[in-house]
């Protein structure tokens, strides 16, 4: 068991050393008398309603304030403890060493804390323990010299099953000497912190040195606007720009200036008027700056009146309510929308003339009419008669286009009857070309053997199957 006049020796040596060490003219220190309770059962059981294992005690500590963010502690306790499966009560004696980190803004009365240190536990009838407090707190100001105090903590033990909550509730007080011209409503903090003799409370940038005439702030670019009101602290301005500076002088700071170093209108962001294009229209009212043009400032190819940007036809002239584009068939339609431009035809078409009942009868007829040299891409002399009859039909359709498929029996690879009917179909193609019809009319592909439109299991569906169809559709 550790004598009660022990642990008064203990508290009564650190209440010394404490008033000792407050001597600080530039920081205040602070005493704080506090009463705690503590539970070493709840880290065991998890039951933190569990009131009935508090027991109570005393604490006397002394804070040092190191920064505007940091306080240095020493907590001296003497307090009760019940230990989980004992019906005795215990007395302890400890000391700690901790730290806080502080949110402190310099008119708050509320300063609330985070902790975290080490101490050194004495329990009576048992070895010395460490242990390892970790909490939070709040400090609560009264006035210029007094605050109260609250705090929680989990202490954890470096010894078995001394795990244990603390909580306090407690009052401080500032000590030490405190010179006239330290604002003591500065509590836990210090009143100068960048020594620049401008106490906190009056100093509008605390932490940076600065004249008295600038209320403790300084001016970096030496334009007489202290930096807290200098929108461009580090280039000397002018006040009517916020402490910016107009390097073109034509009102507009040069940090929002696009052009500070040409004067321009603030409609151009501080940029000249300029006509880059040469069309004359400003840049300001040019949709194309950089191009020149008659409309709005953009080309107009076809003089539409509709700039070619917008233009469905920019190459052919046609009126503003059909987006620039004519109708040259006149069947209602414009070209931008007509599939055949060149043909008047039914708007349910697209545009296009139906194909005459005759011409399409033909392009069926053509299907098994187109005959080849046998197993060879050749076309036998009696299908030319066919294929100009084709031609024919394409020449009197010039807004359509013919789509050439050539198909084969299964006899064969499959390989070697994709290549025939490729090659069988470019050979209409081909011949067609020839005749004058224009190749972006034209195209052609092979399907072999997949596209089969009769059996294969006699010579009958294998001739049918043998055959070129000709598709004629709306380019």
């Amino acid at each position: 068991m550790i004598p009660i006049r022990y642990a008064c020796s203990i508290l009564l040596f650190f209440f010394c050393c404490s008033l000792l060490t407050a001597q600080s003219p530039t920081r205040p220190n602070a005493l704080i008398f506090k009463r705690i309770v503590t539970d070493y059962h709840i880290p065991m059981t998890g039951d933190l309603m569990s009131f009935e294992n508090y027991r109570g005690g005393f604490e006397i500590d002394y804070l040092r304030n190191i920064s505007r963010r940091l306080n240095a502690v020493i907590p001296a306790k003497v307090s009760v403890i019940n230990l989980p499966g004992e019906d005795e009560n215990r007395t302890t004696v400890s000391i700690d060493g901790l730290v806080q980190l502080q949110y402190f803004e310099y008119k708050n009365r509320l300063i609330p804390y985070g902790l975290l240190g080490a101490g050194a536990v004495f329990e009576e009838n048992a070895d010395m323990n460490l242990q390892i407090p970790i909490g939070v707190g709040l400090n609560i100001r009264l006035g210029n010299y007094a605050y109260i105090n609250l705090q929680t903590e989990f202490r954890k033990s470096l010894s078995p099953d001394r795990d244990n909550i603390q909580h306090g509730i407690g009052f401080g007080l500032m000590v030490g000497k405190v010179s006239e011209d330290i604002d003591t409503t500065q509590l836990l903090v210090g009143t100068d912190y960048d020594g620049d003799g401008i106490s906190n409370d009056k100093d509008a940038c605390p932490e940076l040195p600065g004249p008295a005439a600038f209320q403790g702030c300084p001016d970096t670019d030496a334009d007489g606007i202290a930096d807290n009101e200098d929108d461009c602290p580090e280039l000397a301005g002018i006040s009517q720009l916020g402490g910016c500076p107009d390097t073109d002088e034509d009102g507009l700071s040069d940090p929002q200036d696009e052009c500070p170093e040409e004067a321009g209108p603030a409609a151009n962001n501080g940029c000249p008027i300029a006509d880059r294009d040469g069309d004359g229209f400003e840049d300001l009212e040019d949709d194309c700056p950089a191009q020149p043009g008659t409309v709005r400032g953009c080309p107009d190819t076809d003089g539409d009146g509709t700039p070619d940007s917008e233009d469905r036809c920019p190459r052919s002239p046609g009126p503003l309510n059909a987006q620039g584009c004519p109708d040259t068939d006149q069947d209602g339609l414009d070209d931008g929308k007509d599939r055949c431009p060149n043909m008047a035809g039914d708007a349910s078409n697209n545009g296009c003339p139906e194909i005459k009942q005759e011409d399409r009868a033909t392009l069926e007829y053509a299907i098994q009419a187109v005959q080849f040299e046998t197993g060879k891409e050749q076309l036998k002399t009696e299908s030319y008669a066919i294929l100009n009859r084709v031609a024919d039909i394409l020449n009197r359709y010039p807004d359509y286009r013919l789509i050439i498929s050539g198909h084969t029996d299964d006899v064969g690879t499959e390989e070697n009857n994709l290549v025939l009917s490729e090659r069988r179909a470019k050979a209409c193609y081909d011949y067609l070309s020839e005749r004058g019809i224009p190749t972006e009319r034209l195209s052609y592909a092979g399907y072999g053997e997949s596209n089969p439109i009769a059996e294969n299991t006699d010579a009958t569906g294998r001739q049918l199957n043998r055959r070129v169809e000709f598709d004629l559709v709306p380019r």
